[in-house]
């Protein structure tokens, strides 16, 4: 008996643990909120800048980045970085 008591404590205590955040949404949310806050026209951090600041792979930013311009939000230019539309 006392081990289903203690099976049912730890099922609860699993319910309310925090799932972590995956890194591409977290990527995504981190992305959109600096193009939000930047003035039109204006250029971003670049990748290697937004990756040490934010603790997450260029990769990872990369392909954030790639949607957020599949979009429309920003133009991406190879060698130059990315600017807000």
């Amino acid at each position: 008996m006392e081990q289903l008591v203690n099976s049912a404590q730890s099922a609860a205590s699993w319910e309310h643990a925090q799932v972590p955040e995956i890194p591409s949404e977290r990527a995504e949310r981190e992305l959109r909120a600096i193009v939000a806050a930047a003035e039109p026209d204006s250029w971003l951090p670049s990748l290697t800048e937004l990756s040490q600041r934010l603790g997450l792979t260029r990769t990872v930013l990369a392909r954030a980045m790639k949607k957020l311009a599949d979009e429309g939000l920003v133009i991406t230019r190879h060698g130059y970085g990315s600017y807000k539309v």
